[in-house]
């Protein structure tokens, strides 16, 4: 879980709350005996409220590729979308036709599934993702 990327602010619960339920997690709630004292809330309520929407639809928007946030990067390794409409910029660039001796460096390569099928057609790819920690940085023939 990327707990690291969760805010700091009141709204952190239900950020961690939405990252389990993805991740088809359980929860479990166990009461407490708590105390309140005379202290003040200093919770903004419509602040507080605007926050918990905001992530459920930030997270939503992660979920379909409309935005990126490392926070929600829950999928498990085996479940990266090739993407297979004829529109999608994964087919244009498999589309595309590639002279003999190209050199292609895809950043942001994922599972490696473009970089395999141009390999496949004899293109030389040099392959860096992040989040993947691919250490080569030299041309494959």
């Amino acid at each position: 879980m990327p707990f690291r990327y969760n805010t700091n602010d009141f709204h952190f619960d239900t950020e961690i709350i939405v990252q389990l339920v993805a991740k088809g997690k359980r929860i479990i709630e166990v009461p407490i005996p708590t105390y309140y004292g005379d202290e003040l809330c200093r919770v903004d309520g419509l602040s507080y409220a605007f926050n918990c929407v905001s992530t459920v639809l930030r997270y939503r928007a992660n979920r379909v590729y409309l935005v990126h946030h490392p926070k929600f990067d829950l999928d498990d390794d085996d479940s990266y979308v090739f993407k297979e409409a004829p529109n999608s910029l994964h087919q244009r660039v498999l589309q595309r036709e590639w002279p003999s001796g190209a050199k292609v460096l895809e950043l942001g390569a994922g599972h490696r599934q473009i970089s395999a099928a141009l390999h496949e057609w004899g293109v030389s790819i040099v392959a860096v993702d992040q989040k993947n920690q691919i250490p080569s940085f030299r041309f494959h023939s």
